[in-house]
């Protein structure tokens, strides 16, 4: 957890010191690309257990809920900061 937490410290630091806004664009086609990567590849992973529906049957409920729980709360976090922060930003 901590190499997560340090990675997106590193990149918070070099979008706000290093990398031109020029750059945006690219920045987000390449987000967008390694996210379907890594789903791509947890997929494989997934499906690659030969109990994967079993084992989801079994989970079933507790694995719909610590899906759809930070789901909802990473929207909502998104939406709270879209309309107070950045708007308190573009006055």
């Amino acid at each position: 957890m901590v190499s997560v937490l340090v990675c997106m410290a590193v990149g918070i630091f070099l979008g706000l010191k290093v990398i031109p806004a020029k750059y945006q664009k690219i920045n987000g086609l390449l987000q967008y690309v390694f996210i379907a990567v890594l789903i791509f590849c947890m997929g494989a992973g997934l499906g690659s257990s030969p109990t994967f529906f079993e084992e989801l049957a079994h989970m079933g409920l507790q694995a719909l809920a610590f899906a759809a729980i930070p789901i909802a709360l990473s929207v909502a976090g998104v939406a709270l900061v879209t309309k107070y922060i950045l708007k308190e930003n573009k006055r």
